[in-house]
């Protein structure tokens, strides 16, 4: 999901003092190969995101600015979401600031006076070309301001009027479970209106096994990726992850993976015993369903354990989150 913010552009970055002190924290907090120096950096910063509620009709609730703010330290700065190309800048510093009665997310970022068109970006963000920002992230549960439940799954709308007993209220949505920062962009126009939170992302995938398939995973690893086919009558799809570390995913942290439903996977002659690499399986057992997702017991092989599957979101694309709990 994106979301828009506004740029500030007339800071004190230039002051020999604050560029000093800046770059201490770009190599404390980025570690480059190459420590920077002062005379070899760029930096602007930008109000991101604040605790208001957005034209989506999301919100930022204020127990969640911090952790966002730690998320946000060294993400890719884009221009317009371009994800075809390298990153432009980089995000070194983010902080929760008061802005009247408001509580904004001020993130600090950089470049090389060296790079390719560095001069050609520090003349259209302070030419007011770029002049609005935005975010890339993930997040698992839109808490629905109302009833507190996943607005996904119950009757209220976003920015549709109720009752309630405090009088009319606005329906909202806090962003809740935020996982991960991708990329923030500079950009010139506004946002795109059509993003939204939906339910259909296990909805759609539902399709049909083999019986030998049932209550089962199986797990292909191609290098650095991986392929899991989870064979349940509750989860019935194949998930790629481009990026599969396992020693991340034993310190209980989330992989995100892209889910296939078995339409497409037929259509994309997906099978795993065709591809190369290492493949395994082992048994599959759900002990808990909720409204964010299934608690799996898988059984046999490198994926022993506990996990938690559950979808995501991100740029109107379905996500699926996998983590360990045990």
């Amino acid at each position: 999901m994106n979301l828009y913010g506004r740029l500030m552009v007339n800071l004190s970055e230039e002051r020999d003092f604050d560029r000093e002190r800046f770059a201490d924290l770009i190599n404390a907090a980025i570690k480059p190969p190459r420590n920077v120096s002062a005379e070899d950096i760029y930096v602007r910063a930008i109000y991101l995101v604040s605790n208001k509620v957005n034209s989506y009709g999301g919100r930022f609730p204020d127990d969640e600015l911090s952790n966002l703010c730690e998320l946000i330290i060294d993400s890719p700065v884009l221009v317009g979401h371009n994800k075809s190309g390298l990153p432009i800048a980089r995000n070194f510093k983010a902080e929760v600031i008061e802005r009247g009665d408001e509580k904004w997310v001020k993130v600090w970022f950089y470049w090389l006076k060296e790079s390719e068109g560095s001069k050609a970006l520090l003349s259209n963000i302070d030419g007011g070309i770029y002049k609005e920002g935005s975010i890339g992230f993930i997040f698992s549960r839109p808490e629905c301001s109302i009833c507190g439940d996943d607005i996904r799954n119950c009757s209220h709308a976003p920015l549709k009027r109720y009752p309630t007993e405090n009088g009319e209220q606005v329906c909202h949505y806090d962003y809740r479970n935020i996982e991960k920062v991708l990329e923030t962009s500079l950009v010139f126009r506004g946002a795109t209106r059509d993003t939204r939170v939906t339910n259909e992302l296990i909805a759609d995938m539902a399709g049909e096994t083999s019986e030998a398939d049932t209550n089962r995973y199986k797990l292909k690893r191609i290098k650095d990726s991986a392929i899991i086919a989870f064979g349940h009558e509750d989860i019935l799809f194949t998930v790629i992850f481009p990026q599969f570390n396992l020693s991340s995913l034993k310190t209980k942290k989330s992989l995100v993976g892209y889910p296939v439903s078995r339409e497409k996977e037929s259509h994309l002659n997906l099978r795993l015993d065709k591809l190369k690499g290492k493949q395994e399986s082992g048994k599959l057992e759900i002990t808990k369903k909720t409204r964010n997702g299934f608690h799996l017991n898988l059984k046999g092989g490198t994926l022993d354990g506990k996990y938690l599957i559950r979808p995501a979101f991100w740029d109107r694309k379905r996500l699926i989150l996998f983590t360990r709990l045990a």
